[in-house]
């Protein structure tokens, strides 16, 4: 069982995933993509980890708590 709740502070992450007692920041965009918005939700809200899904090469953000994965690897074309 899960949830998915949408994130409507300016500057954040457009998505929070729950599941059981983990959550997910997650951002969705396309065009090249840092780390900032998943970073300010997870200031705010304790999440596992933070997901950027964009034109951004596959990777590891420097803060080590997010991770960027391309169109192409989250819709397996």
């Amino acid at each position: 069982h899960g949830e998915v709740v949408y994130d409507s502070t300016k500057g954040s992450a457009d998505l929070i995933v729950k599941t059981g007692t983990e959550k997910i920041s997650i951002e969705v965009g396309r065009g090249a993509k840092n780390s900032r918005q998943v970073e300010a939700t997870l200031k705010r809200i304790p999440c596992k980890y933070g997901l950027t899904i964009s034109d951004t090469p596959l990777g590891i953000a420097t803060d080590g708590k997010s991770v960027f994965v391309p169109w192409d690897f989250f819709a397996l074309s």
